[in-house]
């Protein structure tokens, strides 16, 4: 059978409402129990794990208590929100879409993955209750179970399989972008640059035909697309695109 995929990446994480610690109102309170639950840590638990030792290591060189690093998720968390104030006036004042983006520099403290296969109107059998439910469960868990694997500098952190939406299961996975390769400061950072590179994902320096350079976050989106194929394949779902899909 056909299906379209749905690949949608975002710097937008809501914990809790990928764990139903609030209340979603298009969710089915009954049918709760059936999701999925693989990866339940916060995202300080991830910045714990990962940053807690370079921390340690940055502030025990420092000689100035006010240069020392406190809490990195605050830090990283209140440069986002200094940010977005920021930006939030020059759109108040005019600015343009590129003079925005230009003053974007804060890092996102941890990015979300929202994975599907087609759509409610076409697959229904892919729904909460449809006949290939476990199916897609299925792939979607075997996906999740090997993403850390393949991508080992994108830390996940919170990863779960909802079935009590209405529409398609689909997937959540959180993670934490980071590299070890600095020189100087702390020796391991959020860096979603950093964490493509070196995991082998860079952006071209030269122009395609369009005129474009294919980015390095592209090339890794593509890559997991194909994973996420493969495995519809094993249970002889073949991935087309849809009629609002496009080519990266």
């Amino acid at each position: 059978m056909k299906s379209t995929l749905s690949f949608r990446c975002s710097a937008d994480c809501n914990e809790k409402h990928n764990l139903r610690q609030i209340f979603v109102p298009y969710a089915d309170k009954s049918k709760e129990k059936d999701n999925i639950y693989i990866h339940t840590q916060t995202r300080q638990e991830a910045f714990d794990y990962l940053f807690s030792e370079a921390v340690a290591e940055y502030n025990s060189k420092q000689k100035r208590k006010d240069r020392r690093i406190g809490n990195y998720l605050e830090k990283i968390q209140t440069a986002e929100m200094e940010q977005e104030k920021k930006l939030a006036k020059m759109r108040s004042e005019g600015a343009s879409y590129k003079q925005i983006s230009r003053q974007r520099k804060a890092k996102r403290s941890a990015s979300e993955i929202i994975v599907s296969l087609g759509n409610m109107q076409e697959n229904p059998e892919f729904c909460s209750g449809g006949e290939k439910e476990h199916i897609v469960k299925e792939i979607l868990q075997r996906y999740i179970d090997n993403f850390q694997e393949r991508n080992p500098n994108f830390y996940l952190y919170l990863a779960v399989v909802h079935s009590d939406e209405k529409g398609v299961i689909h997937g959540h996975l959180d993670y934490v972008p980071f590299s070890d390769s600095f020189n100087s400061g702390l020796h391991r950072r959020l860096s979603m640059e950093k964490a493509l590179n070196d995991m082998g994902f860079y952006t071209d320096e030269e122009k395609n035909a369009e005129g474009k350079r294919v980015l390095a976050i592209t090339k890794w989106e593509n890559r997991e697309r194909e994973v996420l194929k493969e495995l519809a394949k094993e249970y002889d779902i073949d991935i087309v695109c849809g009629n609002a899909s496009r080519q990266h």
